[in-house]
């Protein structure tokens, strides 16, 4: 799923100057939303979701350790959320807007545990209790 290619950036995401791991798609001025994977995938598995919505938005996906270009790390929820907070640096200083952190499965997990007052997140199909954090 993860396979390594080409990347095009007619398409989708491309990795982020300097930030190894971290893929960004769509205009400077775009909104900034940051896409967290889920188990056993990668941040390349957002590509799709991508393509669509770069002409109107600056899209901001990180690979979570034990995955993809982070995949010789071991899986720690405090290594997964400074991932989630280097890509929400990445997308907020590209645009100069706090950015909207939406995550699925584990990613949701992270983006709720990444969360700060000045962000808002959006998680998807995570099992979690309301006011828990794992």
């Amino acid at each position: 799923m993860c396979a390594d290619r080409t990347p095009d950036p007619t398409t989708g995401p491309t990795p982020a100057a300097g930030r190894p791991g971290i893929r960004t798609a769509g205009p400077a001025d775009g909104s900034p939303p940051v896409l967290v994977h889920g188990i056993r995938v990668c941040a390349r598995t957002r590509d799709p979701h991508t393509r669509r919505p770069t002409p109107r938005h600056r899209v901001t996906a990180p690979d979570l350790p034990g995955h993809r270009t982070r995949r010789e790390r071991p899986l720690h929820l405090e290594e997964a959320v400074a991932r989630v907070e280097e890509a929400v640096q990445e997308a907020a200083l590209a645009t100069g807007r706090p950015p909207l952190v939406a995550g699925a499965s584990l990613g949701g997990h992270v983006a709720r545990a990444a969360a700060h007052p000045d962000t808002a997140v959006l998680v998807q199909g995570a099992t979690a209790r309301p006011g828990h954090t794992p």
